[in-house]
C-alpha cells in the first residue's frame, strides 16, 4: 500500500514538471481553437449518435460525449459578415494556421461522406415513392377493371333475363289470343307461362340491385384506397423533408469550413504575412480604422461576395409550382385555417397551422398575392426577382429578417408566402411604448441597419423601409419584414451597381424623392433616405401615422424635436442619409460603422 502511495506521488510530480505554462494555457488562439474543434466534432458526429453504456470503458464514454449534438447547435450559423478578433503568436502562425487547415480539410472529407449518404437516402427514398405511386396507379386500374368485367357480365346477365321475358310475354299472348279463337284453356301451359314471367321479373329486379350494389362497394373500395394512398404520401413526405432538412444543414456545414480554409489559405499566401508580428480578423465595424489598402481589399472583397450571391440568387427556382390550395396543407403541410390578421400593398395575411415534421401545430402567417390583380409588370417582377430574392433568404436566414418558411405559386393565379407570426410593427411600438430616448432609438435603428446592411451585401435592395415593415417577434427581436418592392441591384457581369426606374406610382413620407419624381435611381440609396426618415419618425413624440398630411407637417418640425432630444453626432448621420442628392447620401457599410452607434458599445 505503501509502495504505491509513492508512486502516485511520483507520478504527481513528473506530470507537474511536464505542465504547460499557463500564459500559453489562457492564451486566446487556444481557447478560440479548443471551442471551434470542439464544434466541428459535434457536427462530425452528428449521424452517430449512439445510447450510453454503463459497461463501456472511459475512452468509449468520451468518444460518445463527442457524438452529442443539439439539433439547436447544429442549426447555429457562423456570421456572414462579423468575425471577432482572432490574434496569433508570431511565431507560430504559419504552423497553427497549416493545422487548423489540415483539421477543416479532414473534416470537410467526413461531412462530405455523411452527406453522400444522406444523399444516397435521399436518392433512393425519391425512387421508391414513385414506384410506390406507379404501383398504387396499377392497383387502381386493376380494381376498376375487375369492376367493370363483374359489371359487364351482370348487365349481360340482366339482358338475357330481360330478352328470356320478353319472349315469354310474346308466348302468353299467343296463348291467350288462342284461348279467345278457340275458347279452350290450357291451365298448365298458362300456369307455366305465370310462374316463369314471375320468377325472370324477380331474377332481373335482384340483378339489377346487385348491380348497384357492387357499384356502391365500389366506390367505397376506392375511396378508402385513395385515403390510404393521401395518408402514405403525407408521411412519405414527412420522411423526405426530414432527410432534405439533414442534407441542407451538412451542406451548409461544408461550406461554411470551407470559406473558413479559403480565407485561411489566401491569408498563409500573402507575402507579408510572414513579417507581420500581428494577425488580426476583425469585423466591419473596425473598417473605419483599416489602411487605404486594407480599404481596397475590402471593397474587392465585398464586390466578390455580391457578384457570388447575385449569381446563386438568378440560378435559383423562386416558386414551388403546385396544382391546387388543397395540396398545401395535404402535401406541403401548411393549414390555412385562420382569417384575415393584416395586409400589405399586395397581398392578404392569414394565420396558418404547420403540421411539418418536427413543426407540428406551429402558428404562422401566411401572405396570399392574388396575381390576377396585379398589372403585368409587377406580375413579371414577382416571378422572375421577388420570388428568387425570398428563396435566398429561406436558405440563407438572418437575424433581424423576417423568418420565411416557403412559397409557393398555386395554379398560376396565387402567390402563398408561409412566414413566421409577427404581431407588434414600429407604430404599434412607438404608440404603447413610446416616446423613446435616444438610446432606445439608436438600439432600433441599430438593427434595422444591420438588416439593410445584410441584405446590401448580398445584392439586395428593399426599398419599401417604413415603419409597417419593421416588427418584434414572439421572442422580441426586430425583424425587417415585406419584400413586395425589393429588387436585385448588383449587375453580377459589369459588376456594378443597375440603376432602375420606378414603374409604379408610389408616394409617401418615407419613399425616396427619386421614386417620387419618376427618376433613374440607384436603389441602395433609396433604401439609405428611408432609414433617415425612419430616424426621423421615432424622433417625433407626439404622431398619426395614419394621417400623411398631419405626418408630414409634423416631420417639419422633427428638427426642433431633434434638436430638443438627440445629440448632435444623431443629427448628423440623419441629415446625411435624408438628403435629396442621392450621391451625397453615404452607403450602408458607412453607416453601420457610425460614430453614433460606435457609442452604444
Amino acid at each position: 500500500m505503501q509502495e504505491s502511495k509513492e508512486g502516485l506521488e511520483q507520478r504527481s510530480n513528473s506530470s507537474k514538471d511536464l505542465q504547460v505554462p499557463k500564459a500559453r494555457k489562457e492564451s486566446v488562439w487556444n481557447r478560440l481553437k479548443k471551442s471551434f474543434r470542439n464544434a466541428f466534432i459535434q457536427a462530425r458526429n452528428w449521424f452517430r449518435r449512439r445510447p450510453r453504456s454503463s459497461s463501456k470503458s472511459m475512452k468509449s464514454k468520451e468518444a460518445e460525449r463527442e457524438q452529442t449534438l443539439s439539433q439547436k447547435a447544429l442549426a447555429k450559423r457562423l456570421p456572414l459578415v462579423e468575425v471577432g478578433t482572432i490574434k496569433l503568436n508570431p511565431a507560430h502562425n504559419v504552423e497553427v494556421i497549416n493545422r487548423q487547415i489540415g483539421n477543416l480539410y479532414k473534416e470537410e472529407q467526413k461531412i462530405e461522406r455523411e452527406l453522400e449518404h444522406v444523399i444516397s437516402i435521399l436518392a433512393e427514398m425519391q425512387r421508391l415513392h414513385q414506384n410506390t405511386i406507379q404501383e398504387e396507379e396499377k392497383i387502381k386500374q386493376k380494381m376498376k377493371d375487375a369492376y367493370v368485367v363483374r359489371d359487364n357480365l351482370l348487365r349481360l346477365k340482366i339482358i338475357e333475363a330481360e330478352e328470356e321475358k320478353k319472349k315469354l310475354e310474346n308466348e302468353w299472348l299467343t296463348e291467350r289470343q288462342t284461348i279467345i279463337d278457340e275458347k279452350t284453356v290450357d291451365i298448365k301451359k298458362c300456369e307455366a307461362l305465370s310462374s316463369g314471367l314471375k320468377r325472370l321479373e324477380f331474377e332481373i329486379k335482384n340483378l339489377k340491385e346487385e348491380t348497384n350494389k357492387e357499384s356502391d362497394n365500389y366506390k367505397m373500395e376506392i375511396e378508402k384506397f385513395e385515403e390510404q394512398v393521401k395518408k402514405r404520401r403525407k408521411n412519405d413526405f414527412h420522411d423526405l423533408h426530414k432527410y432534405k432538412e439533414m442534407k441542407n444543414k451538412l451542406e451548409e456545414m461544408l461550406k461554411e469550413r470551407r470559406v473558413v480554409r479559403q480565407a485561411l489559405e489566401e491569408l498563409k499566401s500573402e507575402d507579408t504575412f510572414a513579417e507581420s508580428k500581428n494577425l488580426s480578423l476583425t469585423s466591419e465595424r473596425c473598417s473605419s480604422h483599416l489602411s487605404d489598402s486594407d480599404k481596397v481589399m475590402n471593397d474587392l472583397d465585398y464586390k466578390k461576395n455580391m457578384r457570388d450571391a447575385v449569381t446563386q440568387i438568378n440560378q435559383l427556382n423562386g416558386f414551388k409550382e403546385i396544382a391546387n390550395e388543397e395540396s398545401i396543407n395535404d402535401i406541403e403541410g401548411y393549414a390555412v385555417t385562420g382569417s384575415v390578421v393584416g395586409k400589405t400593398d399586395y397581398s392578404l395575411i392569414y394565420t396558418t397551422k404547420c403540421h411539418t415534421f418536427g413543426n407540428e401545430h406551429q402558428e404562422l402567417y401566411t401572405k396570399i398575392i392574388d396575381l390576377n390583380e396585379l398589372n403585368d409588370l409587377v406580375q413579371k417582377n414577382f416571378k422572375q426577382t421577388t420570388s428568387k430574392i425570398i428563396r435566398f433568404l429561406i436558405k440563407n436566414p438572418f437575424r433581424n429578417i423576417v423568418e420565411i418558411h416557403d412559397i409557393f405559386l398555386v395554379a398560376n393565379r396565387k402567390i402563398f408566402i408561409i412566414e413566421e407570426p409577427l404581431k407588434r410593427d414600429l407604430n404599434e411600438i412607438l404608440k404603447n411604448d413610446g416616446p423613446f430616448n435616444e438610446r432606445m432609438i439608436r438600439s432600433i435603428a441599430e438593427t434595422v441597419a444591420n438588416a439593410i446592411n445584410y441584405l446590401h451585401n448580398i445584392g439586395i435592395a428593399h426599398q419599401n423601409i417604413n415603419p409597417s415593415n419593421v416588427y418584434k417577434n414572439a421572442n422580441g427581436v426586430l425583424k425587417l419584414t415585406d419584400f413586395e418592392y425589393a429588387t436585385i441591384y448588383w449587375d453580377a457581369e459589369k459588376d456594378e451597381i443597375k440603376l432602375e426606374k420606378e414603374q409604379r406610382n408610389r408616394k409617401g413620407i418615407f419613399v425616396a424623392p427619386e421614386i417620387t419624381r419618376g427618376y433613374e435611381h440607384d436603389p441602395t440609396k433609396v433604401d439609405i433616405y428611408s432609414f433617415g426618415m425612419l430616424l426621423s419618425f421615432m424622433a417625433i413624440e407626439t404622431f398619426s401615422s395614419e394621417n400623411s398630411e398631419f405626418l408630414s407637417k409634423q416631420f417639419h418640425s422633427a428638427n426642433i424635436l431633434m434638436h430638443k432630444n438627440f445629440s448632435e453626432i444623431a443629427q448628423n448621420l440623419i441629415n446625411e442619409c435624408i438628403f435629396i442628392d442621392p450621391q451625397k447620401r453615404p452607403n450602408i457599410r458607412d453607416i453601420v460603422v457610425h460614430p453614433w452607434f460606435a457609442d452604444s458599445l
